[in-house]
């Protein structure tokens, strides 16, 4: 059991004797031990998260939206993203019955401390019980519409198109957030690129469990692919650009990858902002993969044999939004990656925080900067 809960949970009128209880953002590997499990509903939209939830035997939903004040009680764990935990709680005070308990549970990275000090503004809340570098608050849903402002809001990039909080920066649709040299696109048109790719990809990679290998060169389609994979929840197993082909059997037989995306040899199955891209379906054993995991990374590559670390979207966004809470998010300026947006360094901690930031991510040819394979530097390039 999480740490903080067990301890909040020990009051006598911590969790109601009867009547539902709303769980919101509760990752695969959450211990809701403590809690009746008959009475719990989750809500959890990243597929991974909800498959696991839902094998271990609880009632899982991947959307929001239940009538106002019928549920007994909620906890909320909080995501990264300010608007998204926002948007969580407001739901929360929404769905319990006035004076229910919404309790409320996230890291120091999450941003607890802010939003302990914000809900207080406008409701009373308990004090809060620090352990583990965290803390958790209880505060009684009101009667009445105290987080109604909180709600969570579709942005509109373009007709047709809409994207929720926690995605990528919302705040400046205009604003230029990716380019290469075929093209420049706003957040806007990113969110929309993303979708549309989203979309192919559940059509394309028809088997939901098995892995998708992206072997690309940086480029804007390295980026929407990599985000639309994601959103739909499939597990992806990006692959730098500078695997020889034992490298890249290699990674793909122990992630049991059941896809390939590539540049387009010929008859393009897909395009992706003017890259034309192959997906190939491999021929690979199914392999069991941690619960929860969204991404597996390799390593740099400079064994045979490259080594894999299986990572979960928080775990992601943790890092993404450490960096930016680190440097400010305007430091984001323009970001030139000299790394293969294969390499984890440059896709979690490049990309991510700059997206998240709001910043500009620039891609330029990696052999006009020297740097085709890192391990030998063209240093006559780089002048």
């Amino acid at each position: 059991m999480n740490a903080r809960l067990s301890l909040a949970l020990e009051g006598a009128d911590a969790m109601p004797s009867s009547g539902r209880i709303l769980v919101l953002n509760a990752g695969a590997a959450a211990d809701l031990s403590l809690l009746p499990q008959d009475r719990v509903t989750i809500v959890q939209g990243f597929r991974p998260d909800h498959d696991a939830l839902a094998a271990r035997g609880y009632a899982v939903t991947p959307e929001t939206g239940g009538p106002d004040g019928e549920l007994a009680a909620a906890i909320v764990f909080l995501p990264r993203a300010r608007a998204e935990a926002r948007a969580l709680v407001a739901e929360a005070a929404r769905q319990v019955s006035p004076g229910g308990p919404v309790w409320v549970d996230g890291q120091k990275t999450d941003g607890i401390e802010s939003m302990a000090r914000d809900v207080r503004s406008r409701v009373a809340i308990s004090a809060p019980v620090a352990k583990a570098h965290g803390k958790i608050f209880r505060f009684d849903a009101p009667d009445g519409p105290a987080f109604a402002d909180w709600r969570a809001a579709e942005s509109v990039p373009a007709p047709g198109f809409v994207t929720l909080p926690g995605m990528f920066s919302a705040d400046k649709p205009d604003a230029v957030a990716l380019s290469d040299d075929t093209g420049t696109w706003s957040f806007a048109e990113l969110g929309i690129a993303v979708a549309e790719a989203a979309r192919s990809l559940a059509d394309l990679c028809e088997d939901g469990r098995r892995p998708v290998a992206v072997k690309l060169p940086n480029s804007a389609a390295w980026v929407i692919i990599d985000l639309a994979l994601l959103s739909i929840g499939r597990v992806s197993v990006p692959l730098a650009d500078f695997y020889s082909d034992d490298q890249v059997a290699a990674a793909m037989a122990d992630s049991g990858a059941g896809w390939i995306i590539e540049p387009a040899d010929d008859l393009p199955v897909l395009r992706v902002l003017g890259h034309a891209l192959s997906v190939r379906k491999l021929n690979t054993d199914d392999v069991s993969i941690h619960a929860g995991t969204a991404k597996i990374s390799y390593t740099s590559g400079s064994t045979s044999a490259p080594k894999g670390v299986c990572l979960s979207v928080a775990l992601q966004e943790q890092v993404a939004a450490s960096i930016v809470e680190r440097f400010g998010a305007g430091y984001a300026g323009i970001h030139v990656p000299v790394l293969s947006l294969g390499v984890l360094l440059e896709n979690v901690a490049g990309l991510y925080p700059v997206l998240l930031a709001g910043g500009h991510y620039k891609i330029v040819e990696t052999g006009s900067l020297g740097l085709s394979n890192p391990f030998r530097p063209d240093f006559a390039a780089m002048r």
